[in-house]
């Protein structure tokens, strides 16, 4: 009889958490949806900034590539010598602060 009545008030529990689950459910995901929305709408712009700041970066490095490629090319090739260590080493030293 202890059998029977354990197997019965665990089924009725089963049942009773399922139709909670089933009721609560659409709910939560509404919340969570709009919680979603809502941090979105609040910090979603530093995700676009973040994008577009590359986006620029990108640009400018393109346009330094071809702005330095454009110097290079007006140098006679004659004219380039390799530099002295005494003028190479401060150079690049002092180039790692910029």
């Amino acid at each position: 009889m202890k059998n029977l009545h354990n197997e019965i008030v665990e089924k009725t529990a089963e049942v009773i958490t399922d139709d909670l689950k089933e009721m609560t459910m659409p709910t939560a995901k509404s919340i969570g949806k709009n919680m979603g929305l809502l941090i979105d709408g609040i910090f979603g712009w530093t995700g676009t900034w973040g994008e577009i700041q590359k986006i620029k970066q990108n640009q400018y490095i393109k346009e330094f590539k071809e702005d330095l490629k454009t110097r290079l090319d007006d140098i006679d090739p004659e004219k380039i010598i390799k530099p002295k260590a005494n003028i190479i080493g401060p150079a690049l030293e002092t180039a790692k602060y910029y």
